[in-house]
């Protein structure tokens, strides 16, 4: 029942038995709340403010460690930069769907770093279906110690089922401060992702793998301290 109709019913019972005088004051304010409130409606579609989003449901799909996560030493095989299971998608999510990611964390760079390369997949393994492309090389600075990097990623799930789709972007980006602070290398930012290969959405162990691949074994180390997975609709 709407606040108007359920108004008019409160003012027909009270009628009865408080009088006329207070079933028109009561009418009165079902009517004046009713104008108030589409006038509201009305100023904030002028004005540009957010309103209503189109999806029905929005926010985590899983709540954020406490903790950091288990710290990952670099290698020239892929290596997953944090834990599928803090970005797990659900089975057949619905189509569309709008995924976002941020993580962040420190690492520590040998003295001879070399380079490594970022890559996003769908799955659970390092030979799941991969979005578009692999990163460029990126150059971390040598001997950094608590050097701060952090991941941005937009994943949009087109079809569902055996044979999904998607597309993903994704961002990059490492500290060039020895320190952990300061500005971004030249070459510790990237940009990746694209069209996803054809993915099974009926399975319960796909995530966003976000891997990481160094191009010599060295004594690189990462420590994912917060990763964030949530929806927009």
């Amino acid at each position: 029942m709407s606040r108007l109709k359920r108004y008019e019913q409160q003012a027909i019972d009270l009628g009865a038995r408080v009088g006329l005088s207070r079933h028109h004051d009561l009418v009165t304010q079902a009517v004046e709340e009713t104008r108030t409130w589409k006038q509201i409606q009305h100023d904030i579609s002028l004005s540009g403010d957010p309103v209503a989003s189109l999806g029905t449901f929005a926010g985590l799909e899983q709540v954020p460690s406490i903790k950091d996560l288990a710290t990952v030493t670099g290698s020239a095989t892929e290596q997953a930069i944090f834990p599928v299971a803090n970005a797990l998608v659900p089975i057949t999510p619905q189509a569309p769907k709008l995924y976002r990611l941020f993580a962040s964390g420190t690492s520590t760079t040998a003295a001879t770093p070399g380079t490594y390369t970022m890559a996003a997949r769908m799955g659970n393994a390092n030979t799941s279906p991969l979005f578009g492309i692999a990163s460029g090389a990126l150059t971390p600075v040598a001997s950094a110690t608590a050097a701060q990097w952090r991941l941005f990623g937009v994943v949009f799930i087109r079809q569902s089922g055996t044979a999904g789709t998607g597309v993903g972007t994704f961002e990059m980006n490492h500290s060039g401060t020895i320190g952990g602070g300061g500005p971004v290398s030249a070459t510790g930012n990237a940009i990746f992702g694209g069209i996803l290969a054809s993915t099974d959405f009926t399975l319960s162990t796909n995530g966003m793998w976000i891997g990481v691949t160094h191009a010599t074994s060295t004594t690189n180390t990462w420590v994912p301290q917060l990763v964030v997975w949530g929806s927009w609709n």
